[in-house]
């Protein structure tokens, strides 16, 4: 209770301000609400739904949280028997259950819990369309698509991957065969879908663009929050972090402070112009230079994130940790250690399975948010959304060496 009680990226604190002034706003208690887009809107919405007394209460967020986690959960058995897995779907869904990560966050006052269910959902309804489903089921998908970009915008980027994918994915003729007007027809009905899931997508997308145009000059199509989270993983006290310390170590976020008051410092923010558009574009350029400048470290800090978000074993962050933290630590990582095994051997040994469209997109997703990530802050928490295909891939995985033994028996 105590730690949903807490405020940490001030979605409690945008919600509350929704529902009693009707501003999307993340100012503190006494200021007037000025207009925010600092963070994404979908999370902050549903937690204005659930306030009462004008507070979001830790009650409230416990039964959202655990409502979408069971959601996801059975939802990824249906997702599971969709792709093929049959009486394994059961392992899939028991694993996704037990993810570490998904109960620690349904703890936490964050869009995890969230992203997760809408992650599990589009890839449902893609399974259910594939490659092959009429212009309007793609433009629904794309509207899925366009919500869960208002929860995290990596979604975006998936959305994207897709596309191209729908474009790209078809039979190819043979060498010296023509195509005829079946497969030309096929082709354009295949751009036909990718246009109908971006208009989809985009069209979720449009009135949070346009409310931020109207109060911010700007159509914000995410959040003005980027250029903190890129200069979060390049700037050049992490860089010196990477060099100075033993492998592995915390860096404090606090040793960015003299940096951001630095770069804020010298424009003029009474200008008409948003003083968050300000503060976007002058991190962004700050981050980008510190890439340009050393684009080695960018390259060793791209291979630390991506480690990060794939990390095994939680990081230590307290010096005086006590025996029952640092064992649930190690069993932790002992769990995703067995998890990403048998995903391996599932991948390796159902590669057949695994081309198949509604495996792609799982796959599509695993990489999108990887590739993200990789430029971007990183940490293991970040990589929730995506467990549910590492569970299904460790349930292909177990399948098929429960055949394996079976037929050597």
């Amino acid at each position: 209770w105590e730690r949903l009680a807490r405020e940490y990226d001030a979605y409690r604190l945008i919600a509350e301000k929704l529902r009693r002034h009707g501003v999307y706003s993340r100012a503190g208690r006494d200021p007037p609400p000025s207009p925010t887009a600092f963070r994404p809107p979908l999370y902050p919405m549903i937690l204005a739904a659930l306030v009462g007394g004008g507070q979001v209460s830790p009650l409230s967020v416990a039964v959202l949280h655990v409502t979408l986690g069971l959601g996801t959960v059975l939802l990824v058995f249906r997702l599971a028997d969709a792709w093929g897995l049959g009486r394994w779907s059961w392992f899939a869904a028991s694993l996704t259950a037990c993810d570490p990560i998904l109960l620690n966050q349904t703890a936490e006052v964050m869009t995890e819990t969230l992203a997760t269910f809408l992650a599990v959902v589009c890839l449902l309804l893609l399974a259910r369309w594939q490659t092959n489903g009429s212009w309007k089921q793609a433009f629904g998908v794309g509207l899925v698509l366009g919500l869960a970009t208002l929860c995290r915008p990596t979604f975006f980027i998936w959305a994207l991957f897709g596309a191209c994918y729908v474009c790209i994915h078809h039979e190819r003729p043979g060498r010296g065969e023509r195509l005829g007007h079946g497969e030309y027809w096929s082709r354009l009905r295949r751009f036909g879908s990718a246009v109908a899931l971006g208009a989809g997508c985009m069209a979720a997308l449009m009135p949070w663009a346009v409310r931020n145009q109207v109060v911010m000059g700007k159509p914000v199509l995410a959040t003005t929050h980027g250029g903190y989270t890129l200069l979060l993983g390049n700037n050049p006290a992490f860089y010196d972090h990477l060099c100075t310390q033993p492998w592995g170590q915390v860096w404090d976020a606090k040793e960015l402070q003299p940096i951001l008051g630095r770069e804020l410092s010298g424009p003029d923010f009474s200008t008409e112009e948003h003083p968050e558009l300000v503060a976007d574009r002058l991190l962004y350029g700050s981050a980008w230079k510190t890439i340009r400048e050393d684009p080695k470290m960018f390259g060793l800090s791209s291979l630390v994130r991506i480690g990060r978000f794939w990390r095994l074993l939680p990081h230590q962050l307290s010096d005086d940790e006590s025996l029952g933290a640092r064992a649930a630590r190690w069993i932790v990582a002992l769990w995703y250690g067995a998890v990403f095994l048998v995903a391996g051997v599932g991948f390796l040994t159902e590669w057949a399975r695994f081309r198949q469209p509604a495996w792609v997109w799982g796959l599509l997703l695993v990489a999108s948010f990887t590739l993200v990530h990789t430029v971007y802050w990183s940490n293991l928490r970040m990589r929730a959304p995506v467990m549910p295909v590492v569970y299904l891939a460790a349930a292909a995985g177990a399948a098929s060496v429960w055949r394996r033994a079976v037929c050597r028996k």
